[in-house]
């Protein structure tokens, strides 16, 4: 595995049920990013042949429901899975040693076919608009305006 140092990106993925038919695909564009540390999130078995920058964290969905009750000292109770994409920017807080290390983060779905990622994180670095530490700034108008 790559050492987080050689690493400036953390990438995290919440997904739960069967893994998607084009998966494969999504592997090969993370391995084509062996810079960026790529986590999938879920209650999915890890296929065979994953590229050595990419891992899954397994939880069960009742565990993930109670741990975000927990975070936010309310009872959370999500029917379906789809629902795991509303607690994307809480990644960091459910899971601190995902991205313990990284200068940045990000979340993303299985259904993206990554290209070359670190070409564009320059840009962020000279305008950050959101994803730094564990700060969250997401405003059109810090992307927009000088």
């Amino acid at each position: 595995p790559v050492t987080m140092a050689a690493q400036p990106l953390s990438v995290l993925t919440v997904f739960f049920g069967e893994l998607p038919p084009w998966l494969p695909l999504t592997l090969t564009s993370m391995e084509l990013n062996p810079r960026i540390n790529f986590t999938i999130i879920g209650d999915a078995t890890p296929p065979d042949n994953v590229p050595p920058n990419v891992n899954f964290e397994h939880i069960p969905w009742d565990a993930m429901q109670e741990k975000l009750s927990k975070l936010t000292e309310s009872r959370v109770v999500y029917r379906e899975h789809y629902k795991a994409n509303d607690i994307k920017p809480l990644l960091p807080e459910l899971f601190p040693h995902l991205v313990h290390g990284f200068e940045w983060w990000a979340w993303a779905d299985l259904d993206v076919i990554f290209g070359d990622v670190l070409k564009f994180l320059s840009r962020a670095k000279e305008n950050a608009a959101c994803c730094k530490d564990k700060e969250v700034v997401c405003s059109k108008r810090l992307r927009r305006d000088p």
